[in-house]
């Protein structure tokens, strides 16, 4: 009888132990910040207000459109460069190093001429923010989060 009594006392211990294991589990979720984009950090750092907000949004937008286009250009260039692989054509390969090299130049104009943009959205008392974000920009945009600045 004792030995039974003993392992129904384990038994229910360890039950208990597992149903408290899972609710810390469930509720003690790690505190981790949400990735808010370079979009946010550009607008909190350059202090927009709601009209420079919807402003930056529509530019935002037409720069979203040119980078799809360039990226689908790049994607087929890339389907094209590595199908000569297959068929062993040197020209070809070479004419569309060059033109992937050609896009990602488009690509980097893009990218200039969107922050000339955010530049002229800001006001005189921005600047110096603005100067400040340059600064930060290759790491803004890295693709590992541990080297994104933080507002």
């Amino acid at each position: 009888m004792r030995k039974t009594r003993f392992i129904s006392f384990i038994a229910l211990g360890l039950l208990i132990t597992n149903l408290l294991l899972v609710v810390f589990i469930l509720f003690n979720k790690p505190q981790t910040r949400p990735y808010e984009g370079p979009k946010k950090i550009i607008a909190e750092r350059l202090h927009f207000d709601a009209e420079q907000i919807e402003v930056y949004d529509n530019l935002i937008a037409i720069h979203r459109t040119h980078m799809n286009t360039k990226d689908s250009l790049i994607k087929q260039a890339k389907n094209e460069l590595y199908t000569c692989i297959i068929s062993g054509n040197l020209i070809t390969k070479d004419s569309l190093k060059n033109q992937l090299g050609q896009l990602q130049i488009e690509i980097e104009d893009i990218h200039y001429n969107h922050f000339l943009d955010i530049k002229k959205l800001c006001r005189e008392n921005q600047l110096n923010d603005f100067t400040a974000l340059l600064k930060d920009m290759v790491q803004l945009f890295s693709k590992e989060p541990k080297d994104r600045p933080h507002p």
